[in-house]
């Protein structure tokens, strides 16, 4: 697994760009409250995010305590 992360983090620019997109992703989440598809589009972002981390960090659980917490 330790080389998907690898391959996906290869240069500075990628790295800067996903640091970005976290950022955002985060920062826009407010934004989840202002209706029900800008709600399921933040939500299926965060899922889609956390099963990446527990994919390339190895973080079996991680996914799972995600989505218990909604």
């Amino acid at each position: 697994m330790q080389h998907e992360a690898a391959r996906l983090l290869d240069g500075p620019a990628k790295c800067a760009v996903l640091s970005w997109a976290i950022i955002a992703f985060e920062l826009g989440f407010p934004l989840a409250f202002s209706g029900p598809l800008a709600c399921l589009a933040m939500v299926g972002a965060g899922i889609v995010f956390h099963a990446l981390n527990a994919r390339l960090l190895g973080l079996s659980r991680f996914f799972w305590i995600w989505p218990v917490a909604y």
